[in-house]
């Protein structure tokens, strides 16, 4: 189907608490359509490197499972601006939807439970503490 071979393969996890397949409309509509379009085609869009070399990707929700693929076709191998920069924003755009549909969710019923998958998004383990603080309280009153 295309000329290019596919030479990396980008895999973005979707949170149990989003639906794949509307992660990945918002996705597109969101920071995808920034990048040129291919006319004809909803799923494929085009990245030029700062440097010289092009790619064409195309993104897919893989089916039964909590998981968006960015197949990238070139002539030749992408940098890390494509492996890890292109990569992180399209996972941080993810989380960032994933963070709207908590507060939307905890806004509606403050009661709602937290699941041990929330938990370990919104505070992540083995990770330092973003903020730090030390509250005092005075039991005796001022």
């Amino acid at each position: 189907r295309y000329a290019c071979e596919p030479v990396h393969t980008i895999k973005l996890q979707v949170h149990q608490r989003l639906d794949a397949r509307q992660s990945l409309s918002l996705l597109k509509d969101k920071v995808l359509r920034l990048h040129h379009h291919v006319n004809g085609s909803d799923d494929v869009f085009v990245y030029q490197e700062c440097a010289t070399s092009c790619y064409y990707y195309l993104v897919t929700e893989t089916p039964h499972s909590a998981s968006i693929h960015v197949r990238l076709h070139g002539a030749s191998r992408p940098s890390a601006e494509v492996t890890e920069t292109f990569a992180a924003l399209l996972q941080a755009s993810l989380d960032d939807m994933l963070l709207k549909a908590l507060r939307v969710k905890l806004l509606r019923n403050p009661m709602m439970r937290l699941t041990p998958h929330d938990t370990a998004f919104l505070a992540p383990p083995r990770q330092a503490p973003a903020l730090r603080g030390l509250l005092l309280l005075n039991p005796g009153g001022p």
